[in-house]
């Protein structure tokens, strides 16, 4: 009786291009998994950052209202710049019920380099929203402002993470 232990050469070689295989796509769909979940945090990234950027500006502009000549609150820029004034104090003058426009300041909302702000009488810098920002736009209707806001970031992969979000905003007065 001739009896052989062991593997022959070309079943060694078959076991090792097997696990081979077998290893390199174990390490491929964790590495998958891996970019995926990457991709997921800066969606989720983006998505906090822009509700809280909405959040703030929803404070803000239920500070603002018209004005009674009607020039404020406007949209310029194509839709891309919201202007408003704040009413002063509580907003109300006393003795005729008339609102008290704070005269002396204009505020607006824009992207400018990428940043979402508010801006005091023209290029100062007020509060700034959020980062990332690569479009937003204003519709003005009665009351009521829809904002259209785009954030978009490049995860580790090189690719595009864009996220998008609208809030109508009911302005006070």
């Amino acid at each position: 009786m001739d009896r052989r232990r062991g593997a022959t050469l070309l079943e060694a070689c078959l076991c090792g291009v097997l696990l081979t295989v077998l290893l390199s796509a174990t390490l491929r769909l964790g590495t998958d998994i891996a970019w995926s979940m990457g991709s997921q945090d800066y969606r989720q990234a983006l998505y906090l950052d822009a509700t809280r950027a909405l959040a703030i500006l929803d404070d803000e502009l239920r500070l603002a209202g018209y004005t009674s000549n009607g020039s404020y609150p406007r949209v310029t820029d194509g839709g891309s710049t919201f202007e408003f004034r704040r009413l002063n104090g509580d907003g109300f003058d006393p003795a005729t019920g008339e609102r008290l426009w704070d005269e002396n300041r204009v505020f607006a909302v824009r992207a400018v380099g990428g940043e979402l702000g508010i801006y005091e009488n023209g290029d100062t810098l007020r509060l700034l929203l959020c980062r990332h920002a690569t479009s937003i736009s204003f519709v003005l209707s009665g009351p009521s402002v829809t904002v259209d806001l785009v954030l978009g970031i490049e995860d580790g992969r090189g690719e595009d993470v864009v996220m998008a979000r609208r809030r109508i905003i009911v302005l006070r007065n």
